[in-house]
């Protein structure tokens, strides 16, 4: 039985696949709707199913993942290693040819300023670009961090970048783009705005990290209201 349900059977394919653990780590891959589109009861016929079908880059990056799935499953039942589902997706193997982003914003309620800042790296970790900038007549903390979000999708597409993750630490932001539903409030246009450029790349993701994950982005952020490099 399933260590994280009793309920269910540990099959291969619960265990790569249905397991709600799995599917927690299956969610933070960008090429997750690809790979899960099969519904396969053998582990064996939905793996082969996809080497068939599916993308060189994104065959490697799934299997990748799998690894680690099984691998930490492996752990968990025979050492009780208790690890959570972005632990999993941080240990598998880089992805090739993606890019991360990490992006924030930082408010001054006395200045009505927002600053923004964005960070690019690649699957080695090396910074490929940046940029700050400040923004004036801000409303709140939500309009700067939703506008952070578009502002670093517009830069990786100026990048020339095709396959993306983007990292923020607003959790309300990052829900509201993954999600689909309308938004009326003051941010809607830019949740839009952001969903739409999102779908212009060939595989991206909008992914919540905690702000020890985000230090860059938050420090240039705050480095941009200080130096007030001006975008009205």
């Amino acid at each position: 039985m399933c260590g994280r349900r009793k309920q269910a059977e540990e099959t291969g394919m619960h265990t790569i696949q249905d397991c709600v653990w799995a599917k927690e780590v299956w969610s933070l891959f960008p090429g997750k709707d690809q790979w899960l589109r099969s519904h396969d009861t053998a582990a064996a016929h939905w793996i082969s199913r996809v080497l068939e079908t599916m993308d060189k880059a994104l065959v490697e990056e799934g299997l990748s993942l799998l690894w680690a799935i099984w691998n930490w499953r492996n752990k968990e039942v025979m050492n009780r290693e208790k690890v959570t589902a972005q632990f999993v997706f941080e240990k598998k193997a880089p992805m090739r040819d993606f890019y991360k982003i990490n992006f924030d914003g930082a408010f001054s309620k006395e200045e009505v300023i927002g600053g923004i800042g964005v960070v690019a790296r690649d699957v080695d970790s090396l910074v490929t670009g940046a940029l700050h900038l400040a923004i004036w007549n801000m409303r709140d903390v939500a309009s700067v961090e939703a506008t952070a979000t578009a502002i670093a999708a517009k830069f990786a597409k100026d990048l020339g970048l095709s396959k993306v993750i983007f990292e923020g630490d607003a959790l309300a932001i990052i829900n509201a783009i993954n999600s689909i539903a309308s938004y009326l409030s003051t941010i809607g246009n830019i949740i839009k705005e952001t969903r739409a450029i999102g779908r212009s790349f060939r595989v991206c993701q909008f992914v919540y990290v905690r702000r020890q994950a985000n230090v860059a982005a938050h420090t240039l952020a705050k480095r941009a209201i200080q130096v007030r490099n001006l975008c009205t």
